[in-house]
């Protein structure tokens, strides 16, 4: 996925921005209090998940290199 989807030129920016791209897609994702993380939920969305994983520990891993030296 990391070389598929060329997330390598993703892992700019700062925990904050980050943590903002994450906070409009789970607005967009939120299931209200009768919602069902059902099969299709799953379906539709662990994509998005794997994804956001797969950046977030790119961007840890660039910023523990920024601040612990290679």
């Amino acid at each position: 996925m990391i070389s598929s989807e060329n997330l390598w030129h993703q892992t700019g920016g700062t925990p904050e921005i980050w943590a903002n791209e994450s906070f409009q897609l789970a607005k967009k994702f939120w299931l209200n209090n009768d919602g069902a993380v059902d099969d299709p939920y799953y379906c539709t969305n662990i994509n998005i998940v794997s994804h956001r994983l797969a950046l977030a520990a790119l961007r840890l891993a660039k910023l523990l290199s920024e601040t612990l030296g290679r």
